[in-house]
């Protein structure tokens, strides 16, 4: 195989992870500081109704799907619903740290909840997210509170989800919580921060392990055990369906 000259070559840009992180809180901020860019959600074939749906938007980098810490959240709370059917639908994202990136999943995300709502009436909605997919939720649940422009699930249908749990958001680098950006979801919401994380912005100089943490640390059971009892309090003031116990 031949190569171009060493000279030609453009050189390697090596970014520290401390740079990184840094950069997906400016990101995280930027992005609700304005209407982001208006990408188009993908279509998704329809699926069977459960009676809880988990959404969950991958950290920074991960291979399309759910995402180690997703993966855990959902079988944790499948784990603690054992009355209940339970499916998972991963956001359509590129988990890139781009302003297009995050932008592309907030839509996704809303456009999928808001067509799953109207096909699934007897559905509950359970969303997560990881790191950068913190952000995405973030964004996706500013907008449906209005503080954003850009489309929202409907104000009348918020009640559909049960409750939204986000680990390592980088929006407490700029200290802000999940329920504090959006008061609506306050009881219904939980932003773990590790004690180490510096995504979150916990501690200052960072220090390595804290932003992987949250399945060995028991973040993912101990969230999924909130989010579990939130879905069976609206399943009970639901009439017809009793908690599964």
């Amino acid at each position: 195989m031949l190569h171009p000259p060493a000279a030609s070559r453009p050189p390697v840009v090596v970014r520290s992870r401390r740079t990184a992180l840094v950069a997906a809180a400016a990101l995280a901020a930027s992005l609700l500081a304005t209407g982001g860019v208006g990408a188009r959600p993908a279509a998704a074939a329809p699926s069977a109704c459960a009676d809880v749906e988990v959404v969950v938007a991958r950290g920074t980098g991960e291979a399309p799907g759910l995402g180690v810490v997703g993966r855990s959240f959902a079988r944790e709370l499948a784990a603690a619903l054992p009355g209940r059917t339970t499916t998972t639908r991963a956001v359509a994202y590129s988990a890139e740290q781009t302003r297009e990136s995050v932008e592309q999943g907030a839509a996704d995300l809303t456009a999928h909840v808001e067509r799953r709502i109207e096909e699934c009436p007897g559905t509950q909605f359970v969303v997560s997210g990881m790191s950068l997919g913190a952000a995405v939720v973030s964004l996706a649940a500013a907008r449906a509170s209005g503080r954003q422009g850009g489309r929202a699930v409907p104000a009348a249908d918020a009640d559909r989800v049960a409750a939204v749990v986000v680990f390592g958001n980088p929006l407490g680098s700029l200290g802000l919580s999940l329920d504090e950006l959006v008061p609506e979801l306050e009881g219904r919401s939980r932003d773990y921060c590790a004690t180490l994380d510096d995504v979150c912005g916990r501690l200052e100089p960072a220090l390595p392990g804290g932003h992987a943490s949250y399945v060995s640390g028991g973040a993912t059971r101990e969230g999924a055990a909130f989010a579990a009892a939130l879905v069976d309090g609206v399943a009970a003031a639901t009439p017809g369906r009793a908690p599964a116990r």
